[in-house]
């Protein structure tokens, strides 16, 4: 479930519920750890599932994916075309 801002997680609590496991991808920031902390208190009977750990260094994770996919791009090695046929 996507909610696009924290702001609609009250919307959200009554739908999360129905889950027992609960993977939450919230911004890095004041507002994410508070909304963390609120999914945490709302949805008791559910195992939340704290996934920014695995962008603890970026803002969130659409920051931690450009970034990833930039440095991918800049590691790959253009392929020169050899009289007769391809090669690097």
């Amino acid at each position: 479930m996507v909610l696009n801002s924290v702001s609609n997680l009250h919307k959200a609590v009554p739908y999360l519920k129905s889950y027992q496991t609960i993977h939450a991808v919230l911004d890095n920031d004041l507002s994410g750890k508070k909304a963390l902390e609120e999914l945490w208190n709302l949805v008791t009977q559910s195992d939340i599932v704290d996934q920014s750990f695995f962008y603890r260094n970026h803002k969130d994770l659409n920051e931690f994916l450009c970034e990833k996919s930039t440095r991918k791009q800049q590691k790959l090695i253009p392929v020169k075309k050899k009289k007769g046929g391809f090669g690097i």
